[in-house]
């Protein structure tokens, strides 16, 4: 693990010495990794983090967003985008339609903008790992934007390597992965997992059954399986 450490500080090294180092924080496992890894790396003073929130995030994930900026000293930025507010006019994301991206996506960039100078040397850094999915094996560990450059340091960890980062450092995981979620998103995402969906009708019903879309969610997903 320790060898793995020393590879990706070597490998922030190889980027040179950015001007501002923003993180970009989902409030994830993965995001957790390499928050932690830059404000270790180039100092909490140097480190802030960006969460993109689309009004239908768990409300867990932001409480759990305020924990992680008071942990690490850190600044972390909220962007909001209106996925909330889309729905009624776009539907429910699905697999083949995921429009939300796209707006999440907007919204960081904005808030990047807005928060960093336009001469300054940015360095934005991303939890993406090769395991994820076959479209992000196939993005480059650096990659150059318009006016920024993106990193993924740890995009070749396996899952178990970041469980373990996180258990060296006592970091605290959001509570959702101990609820029994493998990743995190939005609520209505058409990511989650069968598992997960009844993870959220067993254990979270209580905080969740008055969420905005919550109950045409599980119409569409499992009928007949949520409660009234």
């Amino acid at each position: 693990m320790l060898q793995h450490i020393n590879v990706v500080r070597r490998f922030l090294d190889s980027l040179g010495k950015p001007d501002r180092v923003v993180v970009s924080f989902s409030g994830g496992k993965d995001s957790l990794v390499v928050l932690d890894l830059a404000v270790k790396h180039y100092g909490a003073e140097h480190v802030e983090a960006i969460y993109v929130d689309t009004g239908v995030d768990f409300p867990l994930t932001r409480d759990y967003v305020k924990l992680v900026e008071e942990k690490l000293g850190i600044t972390i930025h909220s962007a909001y985008t209106p996925v909330k507010e889309q729905l009624g006019i776009k539907g429910l994301p699905s697999k083949d339609n995921r429009w939300c991206t796209l707006l999440k996506t907007r919204a960081f960039k904005e808030k990047l903008r807005e928060i960093t100078g336009r001469d300054e040397k940015i360095l934005v850094i991303v939890g993406d790992r090769d395991t994820e999915s076959e479209t992000r094996s196939r993005k480059p560990p650096v990659r150059r934007r318009k006016w920024y450059l993106e990193a993924a340091p740890i995009k070749q960890w396996s899952t178990l390597m970041v469980q373990l980062y996180i258990k060296m450092y006592k970091l605290p995981p959001n509570p959702l992965y101990e609820a029994g979620f493998y990743r995190l998103g939005c609520y209505v995402c058409p990511a989650l997992t069968s598992l997960e969906r009844r993870v959220m009708i067993e254990k979270l019903w209580s905080h969740i059954h008055a969420l905005p879309w919550i109950n045409e969610y599980f119409d569409r997903h499992c009928p007949g399986t949520c409660p009234k």
